[in-house]
């Protein structure tokens, strides 16, 4: 066997203290495969294992993170800043980072009665668009004034009283009848 040499790693905070790393591994040059000598390192514990495979993520920039779906911990594929995993989620087929952000955005837009309110008349209008009661102009037109509104409404320069009273009159109410009792 090669002679060996200690791998010394240390980890501070910025209080000075030493965490975790406070034994060196045992490190040497070996023959992994012919003609190729590799650094190997002898573990000798599971908490060595655990140890070991820390340093290396992070000497590799590897992070992990907590899904904002599942919030089950998982190393982020492709970018660094995902939010969500590629796990499925619950009993479909679908995977929470197909969805993840999807359900956060309901779950804004439904605690939120200023974009619930935009929301509804949005599809309304867009709906009146589609079937061609509104001309597409007339839509754009309209969705960019509402946007504008919506944001002034959030900032707080505009009430939430006038904000829908401006939005109401594009609703259109159906004439109901009423029940006749007898």
């Amino acid at each position: 066997m090669p002679k060996g040499r200690d791998f010394h790693l240390t980890v501070t905070e910025n209080s000075g203290h030493f965490h975790f790393i406070e034994k060196p591994f045992r490190a040497f040059y070996g023959m992994v495969q012919a003609h190729e000598i590799a650094l190997l390192f002898e573990i000798e514990s599971v908490k060595d294992l655990l140890r070991f495979e820390f340093i290396k993520m992070i000497e590799h920039d590897i992070f992990i993170k907590k899904c904002k779906n599942c919030e089950r911990f998982f190393i982020p594929k492709g970018r660094v800043d995902a939010e969500y995993c590629d796990r499925i989620w619950g009993d479909g087929s679908r995977k929470c980072s197909e969805i993840g952000a999807m359900k956060r955005y309901e779950m804004k837009i439904a605690s939120n009665p200023i974009l619930d309110s935009h929301k509804k008349t949005y599809r309304r209008f867009n709906s009146r668009a589609r079937t061609g009661k509104m001309t597409n102009a007339e839509f754009l037109a309209w969705a960019e004034e509402a946007s504008r509104k919506r944001d002034e409404c959030l900032a707080g320069k505009l009430p939430f009283d006038e904000f829908i009273a401006w939005l109401e009159p594009g609703r259109v109410r159906k004439a109901r009848n009423s029940r006749k009792e007898g």
